[in-house]
């Protein structure tokens, strides 16, 4: 008579924002006395909702050493349904839809089924976010997955010196600041090529410190002399929502937002779209961690540089 199985209760959670964008994924392990005995978590640079939530229950299910009796939690009705409903059906099609189209991660869902074979799995969904401490938990690790994800990408980028296109790489780090009380702001930019840096700075009256921050980027690639290839550090999400996110809706409605009004600081973006077609930009999330150049950018804002 075969020995039972040891059982473990796995809570996985995966996200990415924005989606697609930078993910991570977390995975919980908790014993019959429900107490945690193992934590994993990891991210990607490029990737989606659904392959983060893919990926907590593949790379936990497979870093079990041995078969289990394992309770899976995920708040993923993609998951939950793609294996409880879908995946017997994409299967036998060889891997296509009931409409006859190719079945979307298909990579990972075939990883998922090659580790359904080693354990005996009961799949639950949980609410996310409706207190259950361990899918808290586990979302908690798929965000900490996320910023290193993030951290790792920025730090790779900041050190590189060639883009992926193989022509020289120029990092621009821009900040902008505003006295809300008195409306006197400023902007700094920092230019770096290989070893050479040169910081630009201006201090502005009657202004705001979204402004400011738009003018930091503006300013900092009009001072390019030739079209480059250009990564863009910035603090502010405002800047770097609008320029990945929102301006070309703007554009399309005439500078109109979604609500049909004048989109504020409209000379500085419609600037700022232009010289972004004119170069090769990339917008670098930060992670949480200042650059030493983003932090001279900040003080010259602030008029402690030097120019």
């Amino acid at each position: 008579m075969a020995e039972p199985k040891p059982k473990i209760r796995i809570y996985t959670d995966g996200g990415a924002k924005p989606n697609p964008g930078r993910g991570g994924w977390g995975a919980v392990f908790v014993n019959e006395k429900r107490k945690i005995v193992r934590e994993l978590q990891g991210g990607e640079d490029e990737t989606t909702n659904n392959r983060m939530e893919l990926t907590a229950a593949i790379v936990a299910l497979e870093s079990l050493e041995e078969p289990h009796e394992v309770a899976l939690h995920t708040d993923s009705k993609y998951l939950q349904n793609g294996i409880t409903q879908w995946l017997a059906g994409w299967r036998k099609r060889g891997w296509l839809t009931s409409g006859k189209q190719p079945v979307q991660n298909r990579d990972l869902w075939e990883r998922l089924d090659a580790a359904l074979a080693t354990h005996d799995i009961t799949w639950s969904w949980v609410r996310g976010h409706s207190g259950n401490r361990f899918n808290e938990r586990a979302d908690r690790l798929a965000t900490a997955g996320r910023r290193t994800a993030t951290r790792a990408a920025a730090k790779q980028v900041q050190q590189s010196e060639r883009s992926e296109q193989g022509v020289d790489l120029v990092h621009l780090f821009a900040a902008g600041t505003c006295n809300a009380q008195t409306g006197e702001g400023g902007w700094g930019a920092v230019l770096r090529l290989g070893q050479h840096k040169k910081l630009f700075q201006e201090r502005v009256t009657e202004t705001s410190a979204n402004r400011m921050q738009i003018a930091a980027v503006v300013e900092g690639l009009r001072k390019l002399k030739r079209p480059s290839a250009v990564a863009i550090y910035t603090p502010s999400d405002y800047v770097r929502d609008g320029a990945t996110k929102w301006i070309a809706g703007w554009r399309e409605r005439n500078w109109r937002t979604k609500d049909k009004k004048p989109v504020e600081h409209r000379d500085l973006w419609e600037e700022l779209d232009r010289l972004c077609t004119e170069h090769g930009v990339q917008w670098i999330p930060l992670g949480g961690e200042v650059p030493p150049e983003l932090a001279e950018a900040r003080a010259a804002a602030r008029g402690e540089g030097s120019a």
